[in-house]
């Protein structure tokens, strides 16, 4: 089983965070929750390995901490919790 990987492993972030919020533009809220709901089942068939599919879940259902690693990020606060100065990239 692969463990996890909950720190930064991700090239271009800002990029791709700006992908995400073109894909939901103008977009209903219920459009926007079937593409989530989409983009989450192609992400879990890609990574394949069930016991960290089962670690994202139970991460996922926990509570996000608010003053330690790992960098966990909480979109209403556009901020990640490993990096508390560096706020994620407005959306233009």
């Amino acid at each position: 089983m692969t463990r996890l990987i909950t720190s930064s492993n991700l090239d271009g972030p800002d990029d791709v965070y700006q992908w995400l919020i073109d894909l939901h533009a103008g977009r209903s809220e219920a459009e926007s929750l079937k593409i989530n709901a989409r983009l989450i089942l192609l992400l879990l068939n890609h990574i394949g390995d069930r016991g960290a599919i089962r670690e994202a879940i139970a991460l996922a259902g926990q509570p996000l901490p608010r003053q330690q690693g790992p960098d966990i990020c909480e979109p209403a606060q556009r901020r990640c919790s490993g990096e508390p100065d560096a706020p994620w990239r407005s959306p233009q």
